[in-house]
């Protein structure tokens, strides 16, 4: 027996790996007996409603369970957030492919991390619209917790710390 395995742990679990904080959230959006997440100024709530992509690729009037917005001159950065049936293990493997072939993009980065503890996989990719998209699948009971952050590419890698704050200080209820 491995050290491991006498911990409880499986192996693949080690790559999901915490993200670190490195702003102070500047407010916290709730949403009342599922999660909880701080944002970081100049983020607000937004009431942005609308279509998403679906694994198809077709846009689809979902439930927005969460929007955030950061309002800029040259175009708002924003994070979606939806649920989607299904579980989380079957898509794991084909992710990445999955959401560079959404958005017509190669998949610039991908990163296995926990949120609150449950595990997620975000993909990055830069569009042909001149956006950078961060999109997020997580596990969440018997379902798939979706999120998409759409930053303008020009200033795209100055957001990273935004993100991450929004992930690292995710609370599940």
């Amino acid at each position: 027996m491995g050290i491991l395995d006498w911990l409880g742990i499986g192996r693949g679990e080690l790559r999901f790996q915490p993200v670190r904080a490195t702003l102070p959230p500047d407010d916290w959006f709730v949403l009342p007996g599922h999660f909880t997440f701080g944002y970081p100024w100049p983020w607000r709530r937004s009431n942005e409603l609308g279509a998403v992509l679906n694994w198809s690729g077709l846009r689809v009037d979902r439930e927005i369970l969460g929007a955030v917005e950061a309002p800029r001159v040259n175009g708002s950065a924003r994070l979606l957030l939806w649920r989607e049936e299904g579980l989380f293990d079957p898509v794991l493997p084909v992710v990445a492919d999955q959401v560079g072939t959404l958005y017509g993009a190669a998949c610039r980065a991908q990163r296995r991390v926990r949120i609150g503890g449950s595990r997620a996989v975000i993909v990055e990719v830069d569009t042909p619209q001149r956006e950078r998209v961060h999109r997020m699948v997580a596990e969440w009971g018997r379902e798939l917790l979706h999120g998409e952050m759409r930053t303008p590419l020009d200033v795209a890698d100055g957001y990273a710390p935004h993100f991450d704050t929004m992930l690292a200080s995710w609370a599940w209820f």
